[in-house]
């Protein structure tokens, strides 16, 4: 269901995820909480998400959870995120160069006439 996992920002390096599942469990029934940490460090870098279980609960989310660990978060619903099929592709590229070349190769595969091919037949 869209609208569960909010996103929570300025989160103090300190935060465990563990301890973001007690603050929103508070609130409402929450799913496992995540938070984005360094890389080979338990530090987190300051954002991470809390899935909850009802839809229900997250309009009071929003409302009452402001501050944790004593520092003000940030805490709006999650966005999806869109996914490239083409893992090399970046963000700042242009994104019509692929469009036009799906166009190209449906055009090719249009042009072309279809064949019958049948294999594996016995030869008496």
């Amino acid at each position: 269901m869209a609208g569960l996992t909010l996103f929570v920002g300025h989160l103090p390096p300190s935060a465990r995820s563990e301890q973001l599942e007690e603050v929103f469990s508070q609130v409402g029934l929450v799913k496992q909480c995540f938070l984005v940490t360094e890389k080979g460090s338990k530090a987190c870098r300051g954002f991470g998400d809390g899935p909850f279980s009802m839809l229900e609960e997250v309009p009071r989310a929003l409302r009452e959870i402001t501050t944790f660990e004593g520092c003000k978060i940030n805490i709006t619903i999650a966005k999806k995120k869109l996914r490239n099929k083409s893992k090399g592709m970046r963000k700042n590229e242009n994104s019509e160069s692929p469009k036009k070349e799906l166009k190209t190769k449906k055009a090719k595969v249009a042009d072309k006439k279809a064949r019958l091919i049948i294999r594996n037949l016995r030869c008496k």
